[in-house]
């Protein structure tokens, strides 16, 4: 199948099938309530910085579209979103565009109608690991005119795709070469499945500016491309998608093992559905928090209805700040907080400072 095909049918079954699976263990984050709280909703402030960008809000639109001309709509209500909400915006896979410049134009869109917010490009590990990586990276960049190039990493994800390159070894070579050769910051990213703290550091000591962890919760890339290998008659990798439905490490898990490990500004994503989610990994420690599937939702819908899930996010986040008495986001990294259930049990045998 052609990549941008395998894109179309990336999004048709996230939008028609349950492809979220297992929990973000963010219930188990239990942000103390004030009832006497010295600030006032109005003066909250939930404003910040990003790749040198005023921000509205530290909420980031995650990649998952682009690569076929079906999507381009979908693309310019996300861009158009981003650039009157003032909101960071990335871009799904580009490797399609490298493929294909005829399909340019369905990632370009969001530059174009986006110009004034930090837009970040995205390219998989696996395109880049290669010995004319760099330039591949770099041409992920200019085609886009992006602000940060995003690098994915997802190896359950293309151990079971049908057409899946599971080719990691020096990975991390690549990516060091990557971040020396480009002219914007790097950013790493899980794609659903998280990031241990020990990974971290080794990606940090790569010379990248930011880690997106996305953490299990949100959607299963293993469920998306098993139920296509289902489809395609590829019944081994269908039925290992099944086996490996709960892998991963929770979001709530991976954001405690990454902030504890390294000094760069981490990125709370997967499973992110709500205000209250955004001010749970920002509490725990995250600069910003991602997420994917519930614009894509809205997408299709029309810009205004992204705008509205945007507005309705940024609500309940203030609401949260509000209710923990803190009047910006460097108060509420210091709001206190419960953990409780299975977090506690996987901070206490990781040993993770809380």
């Amino acid at each position: 199948m052609e990549i941008s095909d395998r894109k179309t049918s990336h999004i048709e079954i996230c939008l028609k099938n349950k492809v979220e699976h297992g929990s973000t263990w963010l219930e188990y984050v239990h942000l103390i309530h004030n009832p006497l709280p010295d600030v006032d909703f109005g003066s909250i402030d939930i404003s910040t910085s990003f790749l040198g960008y005023e921000i509205s809000a530290p909420i980031i639109i995650e990649g998952m579209t682009g690569g076929h001309p079906s999507v381009e709509r979908l693309n310019k209500n996300i861009a158009e979103a981003a650039e009157r909400s003032r909101v960071p915006v990335e871009v799904g896979s580009i490797r399609a565009a490298l493929r294909d410049k005829s399909l340019l134009n369905t990632y370009r869109i969001v530059r174009d109608i986006a110009p004034s917010v930090p837009v970040i490009s995205n390219i998989g590990v696996d395109t880049i690991n290669h010995a004319d990586g760099p330039e591949r990276a770099k041409a992920a960049v200019e085609l886009l005119d992006a602000d940060a190039l995003a690098v994915h990493l997802n190896p359950l994800q293309e151990a079971i795709q049908p057409e899946g390159e599971p080719h990691f070894r020096l990975a991390a070579d690549s990516i060091r070469r990557v971040v020396e050769y480009v002219e914007v910051p790097v950013i790493v990213k899980e794609v659903g499945f998280g990031i241990p703290g020990e990974v971290a550091k080794i990606v940090e000591s790569l010379g990248v500016s930011m880690i997106d962890i996305a953490g299990r919760g949100g959607t299963n890339w293993a469920v998306v491309e098993g139920i296509r290998a289902d489809k395609h008659g590829k019944e081994l990798q269908a039925e290992a998608a099944k086996t490996f439905s709960s892998w991963g490490i929770p979001t709530a898990a991976s954001v405690l093992e990454v902030v504890n490990a390294v000094n760069i500004p981490v990125i709370g994503s997967g499973g992110i559905r709500n205000g209250l989610d955004v001010a749970k990994v920002i509490a725990l420690g995250s600069s910003y928090a991602g997420l994917a599937l519930p614009i894509l939702k809205a997408a299709v819908k029309g810009y205004k209805e992204i705008i509205k899930l945007l507005d309705r996010l940024k609500y309940e986040l203030k609401l949260a700040m509000f209710l923990t008495d803190s009047a910006d986001l460097r108060g509420l990294r210091n709001a206190k907080f419960v953990i409780t259930g299975e977090l506690l049990q996987w901070v206490k045998q990781r040993k993770i400072r809380i």
